[in-house]
């Protein structure tokens, strides 16, 4: 695994990258990470100046490597975490969310333990359950 330097330069180059590859606008990036668009398209130009409020900085640019990390990642590895955060975070059963998805609770378990003949149907369902759960639960704290 290859280590990279997170600095200006980095950052920069993934912020043009989001829009110039991702197609993301200036606007949507500026709503989304909370910073003015002047600032995040001139990024060298106010790279002290945003990294003052280092709290800030450290979320909009970790919100931003994670849409460049997105296209990389499985999407059953996705669901499967936000699985396990419901399961093992919220506490919620295998049980209620197969009741809530629609499906068999076997097909959820087999999920978690990354079986393979999952019928595509109950997948769908599945995935569409929990983007439902994790925005609906999007504002409280797990259990662990």
């Amino acid at each position: 695994m290859d280590i990279t330097k997170i600095d200006g330069d980095y950052l920069e180059n993934l912020l043009n990258r989001l829009v110039s590859q991702y197609y993301m606008n200036w606007d949507l990036l500026s709503n989304l990470f909370g910073v003015e668009e002047k600032k995040l398209r001139n990024y060298k130009q106010y790279e002290y100046e945003l990294f003052e409020n280092f709290e800030h900085w450290n979320l909009w640019t970790a919100k931003a490597l994670i849409l460049d990390y997105m296209s990389l990642d499985l999407p059953d590895f996705r669901f499967k975490s936000y699985l396990e955060l419901l399961v093992d975070g919220y506490k919620i059963s295998t049980k209620s969310i197969a009741k809530l998805a629609n499906i068999d609770e076997e097909y959820i378990i087999d999920f978690l333990q990354d079986k393979s003949d999952i019928p595509i149907e109950a997948r769908y369902k599945l995935g569409s359950c929990i983007t439902q759960l994790i925005v609906i639960l999007k504002n409280t704290t797990p259990t662990y």
